[in-house]
């Protein structure tokens, strides 16, 4: 009778531990899903830009004040001002895209695309801000000769044929200077290091590759984690900072040959990314 008794209980208790589980278990999931899926995903992109509400503002403010330039008519008077123009329309769309991904929480897409606009930056600068105006008119037309010789023969026939003449003439000018390798100029890193800014290559650089890949760190804090969220805003304010820098020196490079940027209004605009920037990094008010 004792040893009945005695698996009675220990059947009982067996039960009641895998019911505790059961719950347990129940209980995590449910709270996994209900991060995993925000009941209104307006709310959630509306709780991210109330949480980082300035750097939100600013992002915008950068935004809007680079559009009313960049969607201005103006004139293309030299392969430079085309290369230049080129990598502006493309940092205008790739900022804008760093908020919509950001709201969302999509950290890793950001990273993508703020990493990207580091290298539109770069090339930028590269192309664009040498004192020397025949070393400028031979990185524009590097730059220009690699896009088009990289073009597919079926898109070459589809553009008109003066222009494709006034194509043809930049690679057959500067497509001699052209490195071997799968690129227009320089690696990243060299342009950087040109430009006297190889610590931010080798700090931001790294960082946002880190971001965008998923780093070790990241990762093994997220799944230590009691509950693993699907979004994780972390890095949320960084790129929003960061990606409206690098725009700003692509539109540094950009106005210096088209002069449509108010020096006051983009010395203001800098100031406060750099501000911002600083209180991120925690470093001291200058």
């Amino acid at each position: 009778m004792a040893a009945v008794t005695v698996a009675h209980v220990l059947s009982a208790i067996l039960l009641l531990t895998i019911s505790a589980l059961a719950l347990i278990l129940s209980l995590r999931q449910t709270r996994h899903r209900q991060m995993h899926t925000p009941a209104n995903p307006a709310d959630f992109r509306a709780g991210i830009r109330e949480k980082y509400a300035r750097q939100f503002a600013l992002h915008r403010e950068v935004a809007e004040r680079l559009e009313e330039v960049i969607s201005a008519r103006r004139q293309l008077p030299s392969h430079v001002h085309v290369a230049l123009d080129m990598l502006m329309t493309q940092a205008y769309k790739t900022h804008l895209a760093v908020r919509l991904l950001a709201e969302r929480a999509q950290a890793e897409d950001a990273a993508t695309m703020t990493r990207r606009l580091m290298e539109l930056g770069i090339q930028a600068v590269y192309i664009g801000c040498d004192d020397d105006v025949e070393v400028t008119a031979s990185r524009a037309g590097c730059y220009l000769a690699w896009i088009w010789r990289s073009a597919p023969d079926e898109l070459h026939r589809h553009v008109p044929e003066a222009a494709r003449q006034e194509w043809q003439k930049l690679v057959d000018d500067y497509g001699p200077q052209l490195p071997k390798a799968r690129r227009w100029g320089p690696s990243f890193r060299d342009m950087f290091e040109a430009a006297g800014l190889l610590d931010a290559y080798e700090q931001d650089y790294t960082l946002l590759s880190a971001i965008a890949h998923g780093s070790a760190r990241d990762l093994a804090l997220h799944y230590a984690m009691p509950i693993i969220n699907l979004r994780s805003d972390m890095h949320v304010p960084a790129l929003l900072i960061f990606a409206s820098r690098y725009y700003l020196s692509v539109a540094d490079a950009w106005n210096r040959h088209f002069t449509r940027i108010d020096p006051a209004v983009y010395n203001r605009l800098l100031d406060s990314v750099v501000e911002l920037r600083d209180e991120e990094l925690n470093l001291p008010a200058k």
